[in-house]
């Protein structure tokens, strides 16, 4: 199961140069399969993510770039590995 390893404003990946690679690489794939991926259970603004994502399902775009899946929420990614 992949976790939650932060979001583009803290920058995980230590460069930015990395970060882009990963957002430019990256390929869209489904909701489906980034929830069977990844442990989704934390917060966004405040309230379950899982909650948040069914609430606004047309709020979400989902990725996957080699080992690191993120989704985009309000022009912010977060990734998971």
């Amino acid at each position: 199961m992949k976790e939650y390893i932060g979001n583009c404003v803290g920058n995980p990946f230590g460069s930015l140069t990395r970060l882009s690679e990963v957002i430019d690489d990256a390929k869209s794939i489904s909701k489906k399969k980034f929830l069977e991926e990844c442990n989704t259970e934390m917060e966004l603004h405040g309230y379950p993510l899982k909650q948040t994502i069914k609430q606004f399902p047309n709020d979400f775009d989902y990725y996957q770039y080699k080992d690191i899946m993120f989704f985009t929420h309000s022009c912010i990614e977060y990734f998971f590995r």
